[in-house]
């Protein structure tokens, strides 16, 4: 039974020679099935109803070279997937390890990629080095992977701890549920970054006999299947350079540059460079060693060397001109007399008029004074002091802006720079430490010294001319070209320079005075080091145990406090709750306003958890929009009810961000110790099911953990693995329900709902499903589906009833985050030939909550092309007045919630009433939803509602059942 199927259509003719044969085998075999593991990022995995990663990639542009069509392929897990290649239900495998097994199933192409395998092991465990030092643990490892068949056969001294995914694996080492996991390095790095575990570090290598040394990742093929094998080789073979790179860079995130990369210029890109007859390219004449001009008049350093191997690349000649001062070099630039400064750092003001490479070298800016100075260590220190500085430099650009209290003396170059310090005229120098350094060396300087380090660096690129912006990608393309190997000769060159200098007798006698003073001076200065040492440690310790961005403890301190408290409570026999905190719908506006924004709203968050918080609580950053707030009992439970009403409380506040109200609540989960869980992984486990039962009882609220929340967890994660295939097994149906006009009862339209009924967990309710399908983004695929169905159904109605009927389809909110919302509604009406009047989509007030702007813009284009926007449980949420008078809508429905109790309830009966009027007075029609008794629908029309719809007169049935209601129906007869 398949999970999931997607396929890829590949239209282009094929660029690779194929033989009469291998063309007549693709005509046979017009599909090839690929098995798409859901989680082995980057390489292979499942998001957002999309095969992705570097290996799904890669078979995508080997299809497109030889004119091929894939499907992929989805299964529960890895183990699953394999199996099924194994029974030749899979054509191809992206990641299916040689080995004596597996060579029974599969023919196996060249490797397309070399990786690394890694021990992962907790921070502070034994540090283990090889397979010998897995003996005697606990080992995890993905079923189905070649270590589990290699371990388990030949090295039983070893315990495997069998899982389903790499993230099931690092949870399972992170909670000390096992010792290790062995994984692919690329991967556990990837998952390890994506889902913040802080407390995971990389051992050795897992060197077991007879495993391959590294991981070659290789295509593998079903063995019956040699035509398609040896067609798969001779497209890798074909594959240009420039494609793998681009597949590294987009999914490995890691520049390969260890191997010399052949520069590829395009046509017009090597014309237009010969149309140019000089380049000029500006270097400082004294700035060594990255570029200076020798007694000679050469041009010489890091950047001359560099320049060798652009010119050899590019196979031109360019033109250098030295400065002095440098910053006559900058203004000729600003002229466009020069094309290209050689070693130029990004600043704010140069971007007006340059276009930088990718730096090619990094050095820091330090701080130095005189020896008979005291260490300044950082230049707050230098607050009103005289500050030498190379003129019209980044360093000099970056000084005036962030600090302004210091008086800076622009120096024409290094030399002038130390010399100004030398004679007292200025209290310290900033600037280059390679530089600065270098020139200290040359000439034997003995009474300066670095005296601190400042957070800026000298990223040093190529700065291009803005309107030359060929040059800047040709530029780019040929630095890309230098290898690593070559850049380290470069730098190691000039780096490691030493000058050779004459005996001073003179400085021997010296010395032999000032002995006595220098050793008291010792003293005195290793008590300054103590302080800045133990500072420092400080400042490290607080790094490693603190979340940067909100200064939160992070996931390790969490950790580590947990297992404290716990060792604590036992030892007083007292209690504590752990708190569980999800921000609701953070990675929308994460998604939406970009991670600047989603950054200051978790930041905003921690500061309103530490203001409600007791001093004795502790609140941490788990990760991504999680937190954990530890509360000690004090008296009775109650104390933990009102941490977490204040904690809600606070977050009913509207957060400020980027100028824009933004309404974010949160869910909190609740467990106690010791009555929910012993251990810290087993507390945080059950906190987080109470927060997920949080979120299903409709989200800003607060649950304590109980036994049947586990149930719930499980049944969830059921439910979350059989819908991702519940679509492409036919199991999501659609049902409809009539809408009839008021006061005539006549069936104008419809509205479609959706279905899931499950061979094993039956018919499926929709409030279980849908914030499901919404999680995992299967709500998109789903919502195309029904769309398109529903208007087949409307286009077959129409035909057969002769009726002009309409049909109302529903709109999650994380359907406006698709692209193609507005074209696929647009290309789906046009298919079956629906006029767009005929098509309400109704939206809830959670579409409209943070007034997006992607969500306005497609509203507007919806209505643009004539379709009817509805607002859907209308007085259920926060400000739906406002929203009436923003938005476009056509009509709005009223909750059932009102309707229920109107025939009883005067209170709900002049809403009602009021609704209606307000609605009309706006020129929107009023839908009723929720109808039910006879008393309801006469109490609507005399109130003049539009139209109802509810189980009065009929539920929301299949598609033939609507059919044969439609017939009986009395007003349908008469057209």
């Amino acid at each position: 039974m398949l999970f999931a199927l997607i396929t890829f259509h590949v239209h282009a003719e094929p660029t690779i020679d194929l033989s009469p044969e291998e063309e007549a085998w693709l005509a046979a075999n017009p599909v090839i099935k690929v098995g798409n593991d859901l989680a082995w990022p980057p390489f292979d995995f499942y998001e957002n109803g999309m095969a992705r990663g570097y290996s799904m990639d890669l078979l995508r542009e080997l299809a497109d070279m030889l004119g091929i069509e894939l499907a992929f392929i989805q299964d529960e897990s890895w183990d699953a997937l394999t199996t099924k290649f194994e029974n030749k239900e899979l054509d191809v495998l992206t990641a299916y390890e040689i080995t004596p097994e597996h060579k029974k199933h599969a023919l196996f192409s060249q490797p397309y990629l070399n990786t690394l395998r890694s021990i992962i092991i907790r921070e502070g465990t034994e540090f283990l080095n090889n397979y010998r030092d897995l003996y005697g643990k606990k080992v995890a490892v993905v079923r189905g992977y070649d270590y589990e068949e290699i371990i388990s056969r030949d090295h039983p001294q070893v315990e495997l701890v069998l899982v389903d995914t790499p993230i099931e694996a690092l949870k399972k080492v992170s909670f000390g549920e096992a010792d290790a996991f062995l994984e692919n390095s690329a991967v556990a790095a990837y998952l390890i970054n994506i889902h913040g575990f802080p407390n995971l570090e990389f051992a050795g290598n897992p060197d077991f006999p007879g495993m391959e040394v590294g991981e070659p990742i290789r295509i593998a093929v079903r063995n019956d299947w040699p035509e398609l094998n040896a067609m798969f080789r001779k497209a890798l073979r074909a594959l240009p350079e420039q494609s793998r790179i681009h597949l590294r860079q987009k999914w490995l995130q890691v520049s390969d540059r260890s191997k010399n990369i052949k520069l590829a210029l395009t046509e017009q890109e090597r014309a237009w460079l010969q149309s140019k007859e000089t380049i000029k390219v500006a270097v400082d004449a004294s700035w060594a060693p990255i570029e200076y001009e020798d007694q000679f008049g050469r041009f010489q350093g890091i950047s001359s060397d560099y320049w060798k191997l652009l010119e050899e690349q590019l196979g031109v000649q360019f033109e250098y001109e030295t400065f002095i001062p440098w910053s006559e070099g900058l203004e000729a630039f600003k002229r466009k007399e020069i094309d290209i400064m050689s070693s130029f750092a990004r600043t704010s003001s140069r971007e007006n008029f340059t276009i930088f490479t990718d730096p090619f070298i990094s050095m820091p800016i330090s701080i130095f004074t005189r020896s008979d100075n005291p260490y300044v260590g950082k230049l707050e220190n230098l607050k009103g002091r005289k500050v030498s500085v190379l003129s019209g430099s980044a360093a000099e650009e970056y000084l005036s802006e962030s600090y302004p209290d210091l008086f800076l003396i622009g120096v024409e170059s290094v030399s002038q720079g130390l010399e100004v310090l030398a004679d007292k005229k200025s209290d310290a120098l900033v600037g280059n430490l390679g530089i600065i350094n270098y020139y200290i060396n040359k000439h034997n300087i003995s009474d300066i010294r670095m005296s601190g380090n400042t957070d800026f660096n000298y990223d040093l690129t190529l700065g291009i001319r803005h309107d030359w912006p060929e040059l800047a990608l040709i530029m780019q393309k040929a630095m890309n070209s230098i290898s690593e190997e070559q850049r380290d000769e470069v730098f190691n060159r000039w780096m490691s320079v030493k000058f050779e200098h004459q005996v001073n007798y003179n400085t021997i006698i010296w010395i032999a005075l000032i002995a006595l003073a220098i050793i008291c001076f010792v003293v005195c200065w290793n008590r300054v080091l103590e302080r800045q040492i133990r500072e420092r440690t400080s400042e490290l310790q607080h790094q490693a145990h603190n979340d940067s961005l909100t200064n939160l403890p992070n996931r390790l301190r969490c950790l580590e406090y947990l297992d404290e408290l716990r060792a604590q409570a036992q030892e007083e026999n007292s209690r504590f709750a752990v708190m569980f905190i999800d921000l609701d719908d953070f990675k929308s506006i994460n998604d939406s306003m970009g991670h600047e924004a989603g950054d200051a709203l978790l930041i905003d968050a921690a500061i309103r958890l530490k203001s409600v918080l007791h001093s004795d609580d502790f609140v941490g950053r788990l990760g991504g929009d999680e937190f954990v707030v530890f509360v000690k009992e004090k008296g009775r439970e109650g104390n933990f009810s009102r941490v977490a009403d204040k904690i809600l409380l606070e977050f009913k506040n509207s957060f400020n961000i980027e100028n824009r109200r933004l309404k974010v609540s949160a869910s909190i989960g609740i467990s106690i110790y010791p009555d929910n869980g012993q251990t810290s992984s087993v507390l945080l486990s059950n906190a987080d099911a109470a927060m997920y039962h949080s979120k299903d009882m409709g989200r800003s609220i607060y649950s304590f953990f109980t036994a049947d929340m586990n149930q719930e967890v499980e049944t969830r994660l059921q439910y979350t693995e059989q819908l991702h295939r519940a679509l492409q097994l036919g199991e999501i149906e659609c049902y409809y329900q009539p809408k009839l006009s008021l006061p005539d009862l006549d069936i104008t339209g419809f509205e479609v709902l959706v279905r899931w009924n499950n061979p094993e967990l039956g018919q499926v309710s929709p409030r279980d499903f849908i914030p499901i399908a919404e999680s995992t983004g299967l709500i998109l695929p789903i919502g195309q589906f029904v769309y398109e169905q529903a208007l087949t159904k409307l286009s077959e109605l129409q035909a057969m009833f002769k009726r002009d009927f309409t049909m109302a389809i529903n709109l999650s909110p994380l359907q406006f985050r698709d692209s193609e919302l507005v074209e696929w509604i647009r290309t789906g009406a046009q298919t079956c030939k629906i006029d767009f009047k005929n098509i309400e989509l109704e939206i809830t007030e959670g579409v409209l909550l943070n007034e997006y702007d992607y969500v306005v813009t497609a509203l507007n284009e919806l209505t643009a092309l004539g379709l009817k926007i509805s607002l859907d449980d209308f007085g259920t949420g926060y400000s739906s007045m406002s929203y009436l008078r923003k938005y476009p809508f056509g009509s709005l429905k009223i909750d059932q919630e009102f309707i229920r109790d109107m025939t009883e309830d005067n209170d709900d009966r002049t809403l009602v009433k009021t609704t209606i009027d307000l609605a009309h007075e706006l020129g929107m029609e009023v839908v009723a939803e929720g109808v039910e008794l006879e008393e309801q629908s006469t109490m609507l029309a005399a109130m003049r509602c539009d139209t109802v719809q509810g189980y009065l007169f009929s539920r929301p049935v299949p598609f033939d059942q609507l059919v044969a209601y439609l017939k009986e129906h009395k007003t349908l007869g008469s057209d």
